[in-house]
């Protein structure tokens, strides 16, 4: 491993290693892993990260590429275990899942492997997992991009609610008060997330319109009202 590659952080009491993008970052994970098998059979690896993060492909990545170095890893993902209705996650069922997983039971639809890999927004915390991650991993990436990101996964039914005349332009303050990092001091490493979409987003403020266009996908026009622009522009969509 590359000893200049990852920067040691120390701010506040905080102690991680920190990768400056996406390739770092999966290396460096790639590397934690290793090490840690060397020393156990079977470990836990922790990746959190607010919504449109980058949580899931990165987990994808990092199983590939393990895949390549004959080190299998399951992934669960905690958007499969939430109430029905509800935000709240059924932790009974999520820690259940992941003991029989290091016992060797399949379940439902995963299968038992040297690495399991939880991935969700709240995945960092012990009372999530149901015990301490071997390795705990955080990816940030900046409020607009995350918006992006929803945008192309969600399409037309998030640009409406980008213009929904409920949001007042105070919304992003609420959202970023909300959404304020977690506590990182038992964070082992944190990820900035620098990759791009497959497809280049184009979406910006003209005149009285959001315009939106991703090639090969969708492409329109919303007519916004003057105080949802002061809104778009606070989470970072500029005028043209």
């Amino acid at each position: 491993m590359n000893p200049e590659r990852p920067k040691q952080e120390a701010a506040n009491g905080l102690s991680y290693e920190r990768a400056e993008n996406f390739n770092e970052g999966i290396a460096l994970l790639k590397d934690k892993i290793k090490t840690c098998l060397n020393e156990k059979e079977n470990i836990l690896v922790a990746l959190s990260g607010k919504t449109g993060s980058g949580k899931t492909t990165l987990a994808n990545e990092l199983r590939k590429q393990m895949a390549e170095d004959k080190i299998d890893i399951t992934v669960v993902s905690t958007d499969n275990f939430y109430l029905p209705n509800s935000n709240k996650l059924d932790l009974k069922k999520l820690q259940m899942t992941i003991n029989k997983l290091q016992q060797g039971e399949s379940v439902d639809n995963l299968t038992p492997a040297k690495v399991i890999l939880v991935e969700g927004v709240q995945t960092i915390e012990d009372k999530v997992v149901g015990q301490k991650p071997n390795i705990r991993t955080y990816i940030t990436v900046p409020i607009e991009k995350r918006f992006a990101a929803r945008l192309l996964r969600d399409k037309k039914e998030f640009i409406h609610k980008l213009t929904d005349t409920k949001l007042t332009p105070e919304f992003i303050s609420t959202v970023k008060k909300f959404e304020a990092d977690p506590s990182l001091v038992n964070v082992d490493i944190v990820i900035n997330n620098d990759r791009k979409y497959p497809s280049e987003l184009d979406l910006f403020i003209s005149e009285d319109s959001l315009i939106y266009s991703i090639p090969g996908d969708i492409k329109g026009a919303i007519k916004i009202e003057p105080a949802r622009i002061k809104f778009l522009e606070q989470i970072g969509i500029q005028k043209k």
